[in-house]
């Protein structure tokens, strides 16, 4: 990490987390090399993928994602509780996972931040990856210990180099308000 931050990188993405204990083992590490060194840490960006499905699963490790037998077993398990399914038992695993981590790096001044990305085509592997970012961005946020506020703002449409029209819809709202206006929506149009 310390040559590619020697080469220009500003900050690092990690690999899908299903496994919290190598991210806070390997945070903990570059922070106290950074420290020796007399650099200031990037930030790393952890990466968290639903998953609720076994194809989806395996394509994750195909991917290179490391999922221990133990967090398989627990997200696999939920399809045998009328309460929960695979892919919500993923969101909460990856919930823990990040909670896990803030505190296994508390103190150790690497800046981190949020990617959660759907490596699926199903819908509700889809709609949880959107559910599963607010929830971890609050987390984040609520580690700090101070109060937050996540504001976004009206951006006028643009046209970008291949002629999609992008326009971004948005709301500001409080940490504390439970009523949400409208959606963040991201719209693009194909120019002909």
């Amino acid at each position: 990490m310390l040559r590619k931050i020697g080469w220009g990188a500003e900050w690092f993405v990690s690999q899908g987390i299903y496994d919290p204990e190598a991210m806070i083992e390997l945070i903990n590490d570059y922070a106290a090399l950074c420290r020796s060194r007399g650099i200031v840490p990037k930030k790393v960006l952890l990466t968290f993928v639903p998953c609720g499905r076994k194809k989806t699963l395996q394509f994750m490790k195909w991917l290179g994602m490391k999922i221990p037998t133990h967090a398989e077993e627990r997200i696999f398990r939920a399809a045998e509780d009328p309460q929960t399914s695979p892919v919500e038992m993923s969101c909460q695993l990856n919930r823990e996972n990040l909670e896990r981590i803030l505190e296994g790096t508390y103190g150790c001044g690497v800046p981190l931040g949020l990617n959660v990305e759907s490596v699926s085509g199903y819908r509700d592997e889809i709609d949880a990856t959107h559910h599963l970012f607010r929830d971890l961005q609050c987390i984040l946020l609520d580690h700090r210990g101070s109060p937050w506020m996540v504001r976004w703002y009206d951006v006028p449409a643009s046209i970008d180099k291949v002629g999609r029209t992008r326009a971004l819809s948005v709301v500001e709202k409080d940490r504390d308000d439970t009523r949400q206006v409208r959606r963040v929506t991201i719209q693009r149009r194909l120019h002909r």
